[in-house]
C-alpha cells in the first residue's frame, strides 16, 4: 500500500494533478514595426541607476557587475524605443547575446513610465518570464537606458560594415530584420500574412506590413532609380507615403468594386478578395493585387479619372500601347513594373 501511494505521488497521481502550472505570461507589447533605434534624437526618461537598484532590490537581488560587464562588453545587439503617449510608458525592445553561446540571442522588453518606474520586463532566458524579469539580461537593458539617458548614446554590437561577419554568428541587422519577416519566412507565414492583411486600406495590419516591404507598386520607381536621385526622399516617400485624396483617387475606389464585379460577369469567373502575397525567396518584396482568380491569374483594376468619358486606347490611357491591333501595357511605364 505505501509502495503505491508513493508510486501515486513520484508521478502526480499519473497525470491527474489538481495544481496544474499557469500559463506563462506574456507582456501586451506594441507592433515591432513602431519602434525607434535609440539615439540622440530620441526623448527618453530619465533612467537613474537608483531606478535599477531599486527594482533589483524587489527581488533582493544586488547590482552587481554581470549585466554592467554584459553592456560594456556589447552583448547588446540593438535598443530600439517606443513611446506609448496613451499609457504613459517607453518601450525598450532589445537583443542581448548569451555568455557562453554568442550564436544565441534573447529578446528583452522592458516597460519604463514616464516618470522612471520599471512597469514591466520579460527575457527570453529561463530566468525571464514576465512582467517582472530580474535577469542579468534585463538589468544590462535597464542599465543601457541609464547610460543612454545620462550620455545620450548607447553601446550595442557592431554592425557588419563595422567588423568581418564570421559564417556562424548572424549580425544585428539579420537577428532584426529577421523579426520582421525580411529573411526568410515559411509558407504557413506567407499564408497567414495573407489573411491577415485582407481588406487593404481598412486594415491597420495591412498598412504596417507594407512599410516593411518593397511593394509592387513601386517596381517602377526603384528601377529607374539613378545617380541623380535623391535616395533618401525615395525612401521616406516609400516607407512613410503621404496619405492624399483627389477627384482621381476617389473616383479609382468608387469604380474599383465595380469593375470588378463587370469583370467577373464577361468572364463568369469568381474573383477573391487577399491581402499582402510575399515572396518567399525574396520575403522582402510584397504585393497587394486588388483580387486573386486562381494560383495562376490575379486581378489589377486600374479606374483612370482622365479616361471616364473615353473610349480605352492608347491615346486615351497613357500606360497602353498598341501592337498587332492589339492593346498592351507600355513597358516603360511604372504600372507595367508593378504588374
Amino acid at each position: 500500500m505505501f509502495c503505491r501511494l508513493e508510486a501515486y505521488e513520484r508521478n502526480f497521481n499519473f497525470g491527474k494533478c489538481h495544481n496544474p502550472v499557469p500559463p506563462e505570461y506574456v507582456m501586451k507589447l506594441p507592433d515591432a514595426m513602431v519602434y525607434k533605434d535609440l539615439n540622440s534624437d530620441r526623448k527618453f526618461a530619465k533612467v537613474e541607476i537608483h531606478d535599477l537598484i531599486l527594482y533589483l532590490g524587489l527581488f533582493e537581488k544586488k547590482l552587481d557587475q554581470t549585466p554592467i560587464n554584459l553592456y560594456k562588453e556589447k552583448y547588446l545587439c540593438y535598443m530600439r524605443l517606443f513611446k506609448s503617449d496613451e499609457e504613459n510608458c517607453y518601450y525598450l525592445k532589445s537583443g542581448c547575446r548569451v555568455e557562453m553561446k554568442k550564436s544565441v540571442v534573447y529578446t528583452v522588453d522592458v516597460c519604463i513610465s514616464f516618470d522612471r518606474q520599471i512597469l514591466e520586463a520579460q527575457c527570453e532566458c529561463g530566468a525571464g518570464m514576465g512582467p517582472n524579469a530580474h535577469c542579468k539580461h534585463v538589468a544590462a537593458v535597464i542599465y543601457g537606458a541609464h547610460v543612454f539617458s545620462s550620455k545620450g548614446s548607447v553601446l550595442v554590437e557592431n554592425t557588419c560594415t563595422e567588423k568581418l561577419q564570421s559564417f556562424d554568428k548572424k549580425c544585428p541587422e539579420d537577428i532584426y530584420l529577421n523579426q520582421f519577416g525580411l529573411i526568410t519566412m515559411t509558407d504557413e507565414q506567407i499564408s497567414r500574412n495573407e489573411q491577415q492583411t485582407r481588406g487593404q486600406q481598412a486594415n491597420k495590419h495591412w498598412h504596417l506590413e507594407r512599410q516593411k516591404r518593397l511593394q509592387s507598386s513601386n517596381f517602377g520607381r526603384i528601377c529607374k532609380f539613378t545617380d541623380r536621385s535623391d535616395p533618401e526622399k525615395v525612401a521616406l516617400e516609400i516607407i512613410d507615403p503621404k496619405v492624399f485624396k483627389s477627384k482621381a483617387t476617389e473616383y479609382g475606389k468608387r469604380y474599383e468594386k465595380i469593375a470588378i464585379k463587370e469583370y467577373e460577369r464577361e468572364t463568369e469567373c469568381s474573383v477573391t478578395d487577399c491581402g499582402i502575397f510575399v515572396s518567399k525567396h525574396l520575403p522582402f518584396l510584397g504585393s497587394s493585387p486588388d483580387g486573386v482568380v486562381s494560383d495562376k491569374l490575379i486581378v489589377e483594376v486600374k479606374c483612370l479619372f482622365s479616361a471616364r468619358d473615353k473610349t480605352v486606347s492608347a491615346r486615351t490611357v497613357p500606360y497602353l500601347t498598341v501592337t498587332d491591333d492589339n492593346l498592351h501595357l507600355n513597358h516603360n511605364h511604372n504600372d507595367y513594373y508593378q504588374v
